[in-house]
């Protein structure tokens, strides 16, 4: 394998945006992944195969082509179809050009009729390319035309009422290799059609007018399905963009940049300050759940002379909550409101609510019912969650349970672990749990990554519906899976969804620099 400093510009370009797209959306818990076309395709592969070890044996790989499918089998990676699976977790792929809200054209390589198949069948759709392939506005920088796949019978039909569509050039794709038009991998002729601009910057409007088109089966343009796009650029560096034209640069090599303009700046103080105060009494959460009697009293006295409970919610909500993002309800709401099937309101349990505004801005989709230790308005119920009394008829149970920068407050670690049994007791069947932890606990933790949570979540009885990182925090929306035993009036509800595996304290990653978060899973 060649190094990136070996790779000419444009492939070490190329390696970058793959790398970058797989670290941040290839989880350890995904089952099912699907691998696109093009030539950023093969360092996506590369990377993959790298970090192969972190995922499932039983992770499966969907390819969108033939170079795909090669791909996948020279690495030994374990081959599926679509025929096998209804949803991907994720799928990256190629494109052949890139605008500013994340719309697409792809068909270069006459793939396109099965990538989107895939790609509409993913949670989340990433794209990768290098620099060249950005444009404003499609038809920019890609000035071969859009890919339509069409029926071979009606290809000539096709040419002509694409002509009529407004199509300055249209060309059916020929074969360099061998006489003859490309066929694509479905039997499928391809044709180019050159637009102006004036249509190439409505593509969804363009879209729907040439698939009313009879005969075509499918066309090169994408919209509204890619979460994110990585680009790698010559210096080593990757732009991540988003939906609404918004980017960031993510990677930076060392020496390219200096001077005081790129310097990183130091935190504030007062950002210093909440930090220390919160790491400070979670640290003594932590030593008074196994501390004996005289200890405890020393320690409790401690947590009092930083203010206790009260001053460390003040430095959590003005830390972190409203005014740094640290509320992350916003990612839950949109995913719950994209899956909710009923007419009715989502009801929420919201632990450790603190002032209870997260779910605010969405009374009309959230009936919410907040509690909270030591709560900061008058509508927050004051009740610890271990202690908030059980729903006595199914009626009464919620449609979810939030757990948000909740379990890393619980000194207790065993506690930890009880606390998503302990949700089953107050959900409806098939309900659903949203856990957010610092990142750090998943990525920087001696005794816990991504993949051993992902395996506490499903002994407790869930399944990981979605799961997405941001720079400071690891959010999980978790679905209740069925019960490992029958459910009766004298069951412990929280018993029968333990499949019996006891997760102790063990070192998954050695380091002077890592933290101790831990979770515990040995019920009673």
């Amino acid at each position: 394998m060649a190094s990136s400093s070996s790779l000419p510009s444009v492939e070490a370009a190329k390696r970058a945006a793959a790398y970058a797209a797989v670290d941040a959306y290839v989880k350890p818990h995904h089952q099912v992944i699907g691998i696109g076309s093009g030539s950023t395709v093969p360092y996506v592969v590369e990377r993959i195969f790298e970090r192969s070890h972190e995922l499932s044996p039983s992770c499966t790989f969907i390819p969108t082509s033939f170079q795909a499918k090669n791909l996948i089998l020279e690495r030994n990676m374990r081959l599926g179809d679509m025929d096998t699976v209804q949803e991907l977790d994720v799928t990256i792929d190629g494109a052949d050009e890139v605008d500013d809200g994340l719309n697409l054209i792809k068909g270069g390589g006459a793939c396109h009729l099965r990538e989107k198949v895939v790609a509409e069948a993913s949670k989340e759709f990433v794209v990768v390319a290098d620099y060249r392939k950005m444009s404003h506005v499609l038809g920019e920088s890609w000035k071969k035309g859009v890919p339509v796949e069409a029926a071979p019978f009606a290809a000539q039909r096709i040419i002509k009422a694409l002509e009529r569509l407004g199509s300055t050039d249209v060309k059916l794709r020929m074969a360099v290799a061998k006489a003859g038009p490309v066929v694509t991998d479905n039997g499928n002729l391809c044709i180019d059609a050159i637009f102006p601009q004036t249509l190439m910057r409505n593509p969804d409007y363009l879209l729907k007018q040439i698939k009313l088109i009879t005969g075509v089966v499918e066309v090169g343009i994408f919209t509204n399905v890619c979460k994110a796009a990585f680009f790698g650029h010559e210096d080593g560096s990757v732009t991540r963009q988003w939906p609404d034209g918004s980017k960031t640069r993510i990677i930076r090599p060392r020496g390219k940049r200096g001077g005081v303009k790129h310097r990183r700046r130091p935190p504030t103080a007062t950002a210093t300050e909440h930090a220390r105060a919160i790491s400070r009494y979670h640290a003594l959460e932590k030593q008074i759940a196994r501390a004996s009697k005289s200890e405890k009293d020393a320690l409790l006295a401690e947590q009092q002379a930083l203010g206790g409970l009260e001053v460390y919610q003040n430095q959590s909500t003005t830390g972190g909550a409203v005014l740094r993002g640290g509320e992350s309800s916003k990612w839950c709401a949109k995913i719950l409101m994209e899956l909710w099937p009923f007419s009715r309101r989502i009801q929420l349990l919201d632990v450790g609510a603190i002032a209870g505004t997260a779910y605010a801005r969405w009374k009309h989709k959230f009936d919410v019912t907040s509690i909270d230790i030591q709560p900061r308005a008058p509508h927050v119920i004051q009740a610890d969650f271990f202690d908030f009394p059980m729903p006595a008829r199914e009626e009464e149970r919620f449609d979810v349970v939030g757990l948000s920068l909740v379990i890393n407050f619980v000194g207790d670690l065993s506690k930890r672990g009880d606390m998503l049994l302990h949700a089953h007791r107050y959900l409806r069947r098939g309900g659903y749990v949203y856990v957010v932890l610092p990142l750090p606990c998943l990525t920087n933790s001696r005794y816990m990554t991504h993949e051993h949570f992902a395996r506490l979540v499903r002994a407790t009885g869930y399944d990981v519906v979605r799961n997405e990182d941001s720079h400071r925090l690891t959010r999980w929306l978790l679905q209740e899976s069925e019960p490992c035993t029958a459910i009766s009036p004298r069951t412990d509800i929280s018993r029968a969804f333990w499949d019996g595996s006891v997760l102790a304290k063990r070192q998954l990653r050695p380091g002077a620099e890592r933290n101790n978060f831990c979770m515990l899973l040995s019920p009673s």
